[in-house]
């Protein structure tokens, strides 16, 4: 059967919106939306590798309010280490961290959002 003129851009319009629509399932697990945890979790996820890893860019507040963005480079059981957005590299004790945003497009962030 040939399609006609008619049906061509029917077909072609189902198409596209099929096209569109997987575009934006696929999208929702690399969104830059952050992941927040409570700090419990956090604490727990970060010292077993699972919530960031090095190459992460993060963005956490410490207890006592301060805030960083950072690239991580280092993870151990008690601290994080990175460098700083057009700064110095810092060390932050696990303990110390408050809440992070993880960009939902890193390693960490696929574990908790996909």
């Amino acid at each position: 059967m040939i399609a006609r003129s008619g049906d061509e851009a029917l077909i072609a319009m189902r198409c596209a919106t099929i096209l569109a629509s997987a575009t934006l399932v696929a999208a929702g697990c690399t969104s830059l939306q952050p992941v927040r945890l409570p700090d419990k979790e956090l604490h727990a996820a970060i010292r077993d590798g699972s919530a960031v890893v090095p190459g992460d860019q993060i963005e956490l507040i410490q207890n006592d309010g301060t805030r960083l963005r950072l690239e991580v480079y280092a993870v151990d059981d008690q601290a994080l280490r990175g460098k700083t957005t057009g700064g110095p590299y810092v060390e932050v004790r696990i303990d110390d961290i408050a809440t992070m945003d993880i960009p939902a497009d890193t390693v960490g962030a696929r574990v908790f959002a996909c």
